[in-house]
């Protein structure tokens, strides 16, 4: 099943409508040793554990 041109635009469309928002928002007291974490790690290690962090979310530290 492939998709097409127009579904990835719909889907852009959608995900910018619910959070479009969000872009707006400031960062956190926590996003600095975030941020330089995930500047140290590859992807792989993103994926693979939060060694050195408190908490594991690898979709965001692969956004960032």
């Amino acid at each position: 099943m492939a998709v097409g041109p127009g579904e990835i635009v719909l889907l852009i469309a959608v995900g910018l409508i619910l959070y479009g928002d969000s872009i707006r928002l400031p960062f956190f007291f926590d996003d600095p040793l975030d941020l330089r974490w995930v500047e140290q790690s590859s992807l792989v290690e993103l994926w693979t554990g939060a060694a050195g962090v408190g908490y594991y979310r690898p979709l965001p530290f692969t956004v960032w």
